[in-house]
C-alpha cells in the first residue's frame, strides 16, 4: 500500500528473513496490487536483462531514463530515471533509478537485491529493505 514515509516501523518485511517474495501477494507489491499474474521480477532476471540488452539513457514522453534494447529480437524496455523515497524524501530524482527485485539478501534480513539505473548504465546490488524503490511489474 501507499506510505506517507518509508520507514523500518512501517515496512513488512524489515528485520524478517524470508525467500524470495515472488508472486506472494502478502509481501508482492505487484502481485498484491495487479493480481496473480503479475510480480516483482528477480535479482536473476535483471541480471539477464543486463547482459541481453543493450541499455541506452534516453527521454521518451518528456522522461529521462534507459531504454533496454534485446540483442535478440529488437523489443525493449524503457525504465524510467525515478529516484528513491527515504521517510518523507525523494532523493536522487532524475539521478538514479532505483527498483526493487523480489530476491533477499540471504542472512541480511534488512537487504534486498535492488536494480540501480544511472546515466552511464546499471547494476544489480543491495538496498535497505524498507527505502521506497520503485518497482516494475512482470506478467506471466
Amino acid at each position: 500500500s501507499t506510505k506517507s514515509s518509508n520507514t523500518e516501523d512501517n515496512h513488512k518485511m524489515y528485520g524478517k528473513e524470508i525467500n524470495d517474495i515472488s508472486g506472494k501477494s502478502a509481501y508482492d507489491a505487484a502481485t498484491a496490487k495487479w493480481g496473480k499474474e503479475w510480480r516483482t521480477p528477480t535479482k536473476a532476471e535483471f541480471e539477464e536483462l543486463m547482459n541481453t540488452c543493450h541499455g541506452r539513457f534516453v527521454q521518451q514522453n518528456g522522461v529521462w531514463g534507459v531504454k533496454f534494447t534485446s540483442r535478440a529480437n529488437g523489443k525493449y524496455i524503457f525504465l524510467p530515471i525515478t529516484g528513491y523515497m527515504h521517510k518523507t524524501t525523494l532523493n536522487n530524482a532524475n539521478e538514479k533509478g532505483h527498483y526493487w527485485t523480489s530476491t533477499p539478501r540471504s542472512g541480511f534480513a534488512h537487504f534486498g537485491a535492488r536494480f540501480r539505473l544511472t546515466k552511464e548504465g546499471g547494476e544489480v546490488g543491495w538496498g535497505t529493505a524498507f527505502y521506497g524503490f520503485c518497482i516494475r511489474p512482470v506478467v506471466k
